[in-house]
């Protein structure tokens, strides 16, 4: 992972719709990923490139590419995945960690459902100029993640590295880019839009925050930003390993336990296909990581203990931990998705200010008492 480079500030800074300071999560600096590790406190962090962290853990790893698992079956000695294309393979275990959509849990906990919480989410990369980035680092202070709550029940969020992008001349920066907003405006307009056509989704998106947002500069930065969509994948110039189209989604969870706690066996479910989770306090890929270090130390714990023991003991508290940061996640959104007048508002600011105050009396605490 590329280290903090001295200008970077790998922290989160909360606005409001016209770009107003709400929050900002205390961060102490560190030079680079392994100094974490040693902090007894969660105010630190780095914005890591998802391809680079597949790539290391994909490291010395057998990949078969192009195959999709749509089952299993399972036996005395072992388990089979079942894959679309008639094949099968046998283990001792199989990890379902395929996603939101997984079928594996689908089979396993027919019950454990998605949660539709009545918003809808665009997330785009986007390789932004440096005149573009600093605005946002302006409005920010320095700060690398960046989120805004509007007063119509709208969010955006954005981070990026300030490490430029090696196939451009000047010096731009690949940037995840999102806006969500609730469902309800796309039902009262009776809006059809085709969200295979990614340029009909972008201007959308554009049109959307033109009505949900007040004029300022803010406003028009999110606007510009969104307009450096590419509709298609860009030659060899395109700064992402992979060109996903922008499309509407509904921004979905899952709670592990809405449900009661299934059968300890062979099968075990890891990541989004047990506890999916919203972006906007960015807990998603920490409950991934958490999951899968877990597993693996309760996995080592085999040698003493029977493997439904230890898968036991790894479900258990896998689906409280994750619970708490999805229904967190959740609860942001129920509290904020409803659009409010001036008292609302006030109430808003005061609410996040005390929170922020608290934040940085807890940080003290930890940074130097």
């Amino acid at each position: 992972m590329p280290d903090p480079t001295p200008t970077e500030y790998h922290t989160m800074l909360l606005t409001d719709h016209i770009g107003r300071y709400l929050l900002r999560i205390p961060y102490q600096k560190t030079k680079n990923i392994y100094e974490i590790e040693s902090l007894k406190h969660d105010f630190s962090g780095i914005i890591s490139y998802r391809n680079i962290l597949r790539d290391v853990l994909l490291e010395g790893v057998d990949i078969q590419w192009g195959k999709k698992c749509v089952g299993y079956e399972e036996s005395d000695d072992g388990v089979w995945a079942l894959f679309e294309d008639g094949t099968r393979e046998f283990g001792d275990l199989l990890i379902g960690a395929d996603g939101i959509n997984s079928p594996i849990r689908k089979q396993k906990v027919p019950n454990l459902e998605t949660f539709d919480p009545g918003v809808i989410n665009v997330t785009v990369d986007v390789a932004i100029p440096k005149n573009l980035a600093n605005q946002l680092l302006s409005i920010y202070s320095n700060s690398l993640i960046q989120q805004s709550i509007g007063k119509n029940g709208d969010f955006h969020f954005s981070f990026f590295r300030l490490i430029p992008v090696d196939k451009f001349d000047e010096p731009t920066y690949r940037t995840t880019l999102c806006y969500i907003y609730p469902t309800r405006y796309d039902i009262k307009d009776n809006i059809s839009i085709d969200d295979n056509d990614p340029e009909s989704v972008i201007k959308h998106t554009i049109l959307r925050i033109r009505q949900l947002r007040p004029p300022c500069e803010l406003t028009d930065l999110l606007i510009e930003l969104f307009s450096l969509v590419p509709f298609s994948h860009l030659e060899e110039k395109y700064p992402f390993r992979t060109y996903i189209p922008p499309r509407r989604r509904q921004l979905l969870d899952i709670d592990p336990l809405s449900v009661s706690p299934w059968k300890n066996d062979r099968i075990v479910l890891l990541g989004d296909a047990a506890h999916a989770t919203n972006p906007l306090l960015g807990l998603g890929a920490n409950n991934v990581l958490q999951d899968a270090d877990l597993l693996t130390k309760e996995l080592h714990n085999c040698e003493n203990d029977d493997l439904v023991e230890c898968i036991r003991r790894y479900n258990e508290q896998m689906r409280i931990r994750s619970s708490k940061d999805v229904l967190e996640s959740r609860n942001l959104i129920y509290k904020h998705r409803e659009s409010v007048g001036n008292f609302g508002l006030l109430v808003r600011y005061s609410i996040f200010r005390i929170t922020d105050v608290f934040n940085n009396i807890m940080a003290f605490i930890k940074f130097y008492i």
